[in-house]
């Protein structure tokens, strides 16, 4: 029983080499998702007024802080992203900074991401399929 013991205990032990220790007895093993993507933070929004007139002023005010800035993918969106913000859209969350911006462009667009680029575009389904295409943005 003490050696079986002792095994367990020489694994809690064992170093792992992408913890970073922050006292003495915690470490922490990699970074979480937050961290590594910009829109998997989860944030609640007041859209100021003065700033936020349009559905691309609200993504764009979204994304200030994440790195990311938004483009139209087709005219269609562009369209959208000149409309005026809805009432309905001026106080939102908590969700996810991806949910967010899905949410302010409605169902009848897609929201894509780029990581390599940092760009967000906004895309009407693809006609023929019906359905949301991401690839050509990619």
């Amino acid at each position: 029983m003490t050696f079986a013991g002792a095994l367990v205990l020489s694994g809690a032990v064992a170093a792992d080499p992408d913890a970073v220790r922050v006292a003495r007895y915690s470490q922490l093993v990699g970074a979480d998702r937050t961290e590594r993507d910009p829109l998997a933070i989860v944030a609640a929004l007041r859209f100021p007024r003065e700033i936020v007139v349009t559905v691309g002023d609200g993504l764009r005010y979204l994304l200030q802080r994440t790195g990311y800035s938004v483009v139209a993918g087709d005219t269609d969106s562009e369209h959208l992203l000149a409309l005026p913000l809805p009432e309905s859209h001026r106080q939102l969350g908590p969700h996810r900074v991806h949910a967010l911006a899905q949410i302010l462009v409605g169902d009848a667009f897609v929201v894509c991401a780029s990581a390599r680029q940092r760009i967000v575009t906004v895309r009407a389904p693809d006609e023929a399929s019906r359905t949301p295409s991401c690839e050509s943005s990619q």
